[in-house]
């Protein structure tokens, strides 16, 4: 993926992977690095102390700020997609939150999406995975986890749209196994 080859403080050739730099950038740490660069400049051999003295006075890299309150703004949102759900939505009872009775609920989701939706076993399962976290997080009902109301909150969350829909298509395969069963 490539690297960047440079000489630390104490004289040291060393190596910085792009892969590294790409994950320092992500957790915002490279602006620390940078920081801490620019408050303790190091002279390489060739370079005047007149430059050192330039780059310490300017940050090499800005932090983003817009980042972080978008970052911010997406949890807000998230939060209250979810107090919605707790407020207008009925909880599961104990039976419904039983170990026992959930994994029953979850094979008989898993044989549906096999056998009439006629998915991939890993999709199924991903499927069965998804509203599992989302019934362990939320502990609605099975016929609220089932209602139009949950699926429309559920898509319009920030965290469906960080997996691609996953948790919306994963309620859309609950509400119509859910329809089947209860109409047995």
């Amino acid at each position: 993926a490539g690297s960047l080859r440079f000489t630390d403080a104490s004289g040291t050739n060393r190596v910085y992977s792009l892969t590294d730099a790409r994950y320092d950038v992500m957790k915002g740490y490279l602006t620390i690095k940078c920081q801490q660069l620019a408050e303790k400049p190091f002279l390489k051999p060739g370079i005047k102390p007149k430059t050192s003295a330039k780059l310490a006075k300017k940050p090499l890299v800005k932090p983003k700020t817009s980042a972080m309150k978008d970052l911010q703004e997406l949890k807000y949102q998230q939060d209250e997609v979810e107090a919605t759900i707790n407020r207008i939505l009925p909880e599961a009872t104990l039976d419904e939150k039983s170990e026992e009775s959930f994994a029953l609920l979850m094979d008989g989701f898993l044989k549906y999406l096999l056998k009439k939706v006629l998915l991939k076993e890993t999709s199924a399962k991903s499927y069965v995975r998804a509203f599992s976290s989302l019934f362990k997080r939320d502990l609605r009902s099975y016929e609220a986890s089932a209602g139009e109301e949950y699926k429309t909150l559920i898509k319009e969350s920030p965290q469906n749209k960080n997996v691609h829909g996953q948790y919306h298509a994963a309620v859309s395969h609950f509400r119509s196994f859910y329809q089947v069963m209860v109409n047995r």
